[in-house]
Order: C-alpha cells, then structure tokens, then sequence
C-alpha cells in the first residue's frame, strides 16, 4: 500500500505517515529502535471485541509513523469496520459458525460465545504486536474503555443511525452494548489468557541481549539492544510469565549478533524454545 499525508486530521494524530501493516513489520524487521504502541493497539483490539468486529485482519489497519529520541513508533488506525453487529439468524447460519467450523461468525449478543473464534481473523496480528502486556494491563484497559463507554454516549452514538435503521435496532443495539461493556472486563481476561499460553517474542536484524531468570513458577525475559560484544544498552522488552498461564514462550533472535543467558530455577515455569 502506498504510504498516506494524514497530517491535516487530528483524529490521525495529524501524521504525515500512514503505513500499512506490512511497512511496520519490515521497520520492526530492520531496526529494534523501532516499535508499536502496544497499549493503543489493546484499546483498538478491546473496542473491536466490544463492538463485534470479527475481521480485524492485519490489512485492515493503518499505522501513524511518529518518531522520537529512540526511533519510529507506530499507533494503530482502524480501517473497513464493515462487519460490526453482525447478526446471524436460521439453523444454517447457527450451524455454520460453531466451533468446529466457522466459528467467527457470531451474532452480537450480550455474551461472546467463542472469544478465540471472535477473534480468529486478527490472532496473527495480536501475537505479534500484543506481546508485551500483562493481564494487569489488560484489565486496566478495558476498565478504561467501561468508564469512557458512558450510557449517554452509546445512545448518542447510536441515534446517529438512519431512523429506518434505528427504528428496527436502536433499542437492541443501545442493550447490547451496554451489556458488552459490563462484561468487557471478562472478555479481556478470556482472550488475554488465549493469547498467553504460546507467546513469541521476535527480535530484529540488530544485535540482541536476551536474559530470561527462572523463579519459582514463573520466568522474565528481558532483551535489550546489544553491542557486537555482547554489552548490553537499552531495554526493549521487559515481561514476567507465569506457569499458571503460559505453556510455551518462542524467542526469535534473527539476524546479526545475539546472546541469550539463562539463570535461576524453578518448580515449574514455561517451556522456553
């Protein structure tokens, strides 16, 4: 995709540089200066649970390309929301979208029958980008959204329908989403923990230091930029996994001098590969 001027909508952060998921991963690729703004990426993937969207693929998002001391950081910008309130009615539809066939397809209701099938479409793009949060993180996160999410907003927001559309589900919509927003808290501690159980964490083609320290149940992994002697300089990822939640952790170094040391013991703890 060709790289866009946004710089005159302040809804875009009034970016110069809007690129597409491909240009980040190759930025990502090249230089460990580099990164996503991974908690704006979990408030966009919370309000895409909340609101249904099932197709949240990595090509439906645009990147705003910022820079600072450190280097390009990029915050997500949602595109092609074409598939929220899905309703789905019959018994092929139902039949459709069970688990064991195509199970993104789910109606808005008040609960998500499957949040791993909700979500099938952008599970590639969450393990990439969402790998440095907490479940901590995660809930806070959505406690944010709950309180943003007022009741008068969702019915101004809402009543900006068609009256043809809203006449037959305004009312509907109004319930379900305040319903959602009651259970967002839930749906992100179900989905956090989906994505916690295998985790990869992907270097650049620069030089890595990796340190992962086993305590009892659990392990850190640390990486930082690295000289070509193995001295290690700024932290760029920092997270503590537990045995409780995390089976398997993949540490991907790619190209160029890296170092990866482990110490410490324990009981139990994720399988590190």
């Amino acid at each position: 995709d060709a790289d866009e001027d946004w710089s005159d909508y302040e809804d875009f952060g009034f970016t110069e540089n809007a690129v597409s998921s491909e240009s980040v991963m190759e930025d990502l690729k090249d230089d460990n200066e580099n990164r996503v703004d991974q908690e704006n990426l979990l408030r966009v993937r919370l309000f895409d649970i909340w609101v249904g969207d099932w197709d949240r693929h990595d090509g439906q998002f645009r990147w705003a390309e910022f820079e600072d001391d450190r280097g390009k950081y990029f915050r997500p910008i949602p595109e092609d929301r074409d598939n929220v309130f899905f309703k789905f009615d019959g018994f092929f539809p139902w039949w459709a979208s069970r688990k064991w066939a195509l199970r993104k397809f789910q109606s808005f209701d008040a609960e998500i029958r499957d949040i791993a099938g909700l979500n099938h479409n952008a599970r590639y793009l969450d393990r990439r980008f969402l790998t440095g949060l907490s479940q901590e993180d995660w809930v806070k996160m959505a406690e944010e959204l709950q309180q943003r999410l007022t009741n008068d907003i969702i019915k101004e927001a809402v009543g900006v329908l068609p009256p043809e559309v809203y006449e037959n589900d305004g009312d509907f919509l109004v319930k379900n989403l305040i319903a959602r927003r009651e259970n967002l808290v839930d749906f992100a501690k179900k989905y956090y923990h989906i994505l916690a159980e295998e985790v990869d964490i992907v270097g650049s083609d620069n030089n890595e230091f990796v340190e992962v320290t086993f305590d009892d149940r659990s392990v850190q992994v640390e990486v930082f930029d690295a000289s070509d002697e193995g001295e290690k300089n700024e932290k760029i990822y920092d997270r503590t996994f537990y045995a409780k939640e995390t089976k398997e952790i993949r540490i991907y170094t790619r190209g160029d001098e890296d170092f990866i040391t482990l110490s410490g013991s324990a009981k139990k703890a994720p399988k590190i590969r």
